[in-house]
């Protein structure tokens, strides 16, 4: 058993730790631990965590433990613990949940190489300053006092972080080869089936460049329906007239009840049907959706990945040039099932390992519900972290220009002030920085229309980007056209 006090949170605010609580090992896997809590006390009572043993084990693991917290003036952010062994004792969460912040901000300035650049004083001097609460907390006795200097020593741990992504990723940006600029793209609305709407919207893709990722109908064809294109139909039409391209699918999605139960035969139709009649017009197409997460009532991992694979090698075989991709739509590994499967890195290197044709890995990132949720050194994180797939990565972007109020009265959103097109606009511009500034992210997707405020607001920063690269290669053709021909400074200097 874990018990983690939380003696300065309200009790709403607890409440929706546990709601959105995980537990992973020290590999990342998640643990089916039990989480309940404990009210009465002092504030918001103690939150116990029951940890199975596991199969195989004398003792129950240790884990890290995960949920949505209040962190100070930056907002309400999902916050990690460090790994803790279960049968401790009592602990504060955020004593906790601080040590975990200030040991991931020396773990990534250590990854990057990046502490000895006059960039990153600013951010060090911010964790300096975190690390002093942090003693200060440890040092106090428990109670009041100890949780309120720890909020501290998170909230200034978690603003360090930002300034250390964002240091790195101007640093990081203007290294990034201009030969290939970052793609745009944008979602089609298929709630929208004017024509003349639909041209509108594709007009406005093709002014920004950007490419159109078209769903498809939820197919249920081993039910007997018969699944409605005539909206898609509108949509590849126009797009295709206009030359913009496309990004189509995902053909299957694995959290879908609808869609989780298909047979493989059932999904072989499926998937020939939609390529035969698209295929002339798409040269891009995400096969699956969530195959990491699946759904409780689908198919196991193992099979999962068996479908991916054929159906993958099913459009390779339909359209030899076409460029085949899988989606994560929560590559953070939030609530994965543990029994059911693995993160998305595993994964897709297991499909790679596997040989499957998988040429793209899109992933959505979303500053959406309450915040960001992720603060910018974790979004770096992850980044960092699908590296390792060793495919371009297309970055499914969602920033609403606004956010309503939340079901159960919580905040409209938050941070570091309260939501706003302002807040939304500096975030994005923040995010799509340290978002271009991997190499191995060909693109950013819009999760928006083209034509709609989030969708301009992200494209704006997108594009400044692009332009910077591409000045950056007409400067340096410039250069080589004005260096003397191979021979010329030695005969001129005779």
């Amino acid at each position: 058993m874990i018990r983690l006090r939380a003696d300065t949170m309200k009790e709403a605010d607890v409440a929706r730790f546990v709601a959105t609580f995980d537990a992973i090992d020290g590999d990342g896997i998640p643990v089916r631990a039990r989480v309940r809590h404990v009210r009465g006390g002092v504030g918001g009572g103690v939150i116990e965590v029951d940890v199975p043993q596991g199969p195989g084990r004398s003792a129950a693991p240790p884990v890290v433990i995960r949920g949505l917290c209040p962190s100070g003036s930056v907002g309400c952010l999902l916050q990690s613990t460090c790994l803790l062994p279960p049968g401790a004792g009592e602990q504060s969460l955020m004593l906790e949940c601080a040590r975990a912040r200030l040991k991931d901000f020396l773990r990534v300035g250590e990854d990057w190489q990046f502490f000895d650049d006059p960039a990153a004083q600013d951010a060090i001097s911010q964790f300096d300053r975190a690390r002093t609460a942090f003693t200060a907390a440890m040092l106090a006795g428990r109670g009041g006092d100890r949780e309120a200097i720890a909020l501290q020593s998170m909230e200034l741990a978690v603003d360090a972080g930002e300034r250390l992504a964002s240091a790195y990723a101007v640093q990081t940006i203007e290294r990034r080869s201009p030969k290939v600029l970052p793609t745009l793209g944008c979602v089609a609305d298929l709630g929208e089936s004017d024509a003349n709407a639909i041209q509108a919207i594709v007009q406005q893709a093709k002014a920004e460049g950007a490419t159109l990722r078209i769903g498809v109908p939820r197919s249920v064809v081993n039910r007997g329906a018969t699944p409605d294109f005539t909206v898609v139909d509108r949509w590849v039409t126009a797009a295709f007239k206009s030359r913009v391209p496309i990004l189509m699918g995902p053909l299957w999605e694995c959290r879908d009840p609808a869609q989780a139960g298909l047979d493989a035969a059932a999904l072989s139709d499926w998937v020939d049907a939609v390529v035969r009649r698209y295929g002339s017009g798409v040269a891009q197409w995400i096969v699956a959706s969530d195959v990491e997460r699946g759904h409780a009532g689908g198919a196991s991992l193992e099979s999962r990945l068996a479908i991916t694979r054929r159906l993958s090698n099913q459009v390779r075989t339909l359209l030899p040039r076409a460029i085949v991709a899988i989606e994560s739509t929560a590559p953070w590994g939030d609530r994965l099932d543990g029994r059911a499967g693995a993160p998305i890195v595993r994964t897709a290197m297991k499909l790679l390992d596997d040989s499957a044709p998988i040429h793209r890995l899109v992933v959505s990132l979303s500053a959406s519900g309450h915040s960001p949720q992720r603060d910018l050194l974790q979004l770096a994180g992850i980044l960092d972290s699908l590296r390792k797939v060793k495919v371009p990565l297309i970055v499914t972007l969602a920033v609403p220009s606004s956010m309503g109020a939340v079901a159960g009265g919580a905040d409209a959103g938050w941070w570091r002030k309260p939501w706003s097109a302002a807040v939304a606009d500096a975030y994005a511009a923040r995010a799509v920085a340290v978002i271009l500034s991997r190499p191995w992210v060909s693109g950013v997707c819009v999760d928006g229309t083209a034509g709609h405020a989030s969708f301009a607001m992200v494209a704006s920063h997108v594009q400044r980007v692009r332009r910077r690269l591409a000045k950056q290669s007409a400067a340096a053709g410039a250069e080589r056209s004005s260096l003397p021909a191979a021979g010329d400074g030695a005969e001129s200097s005779e």
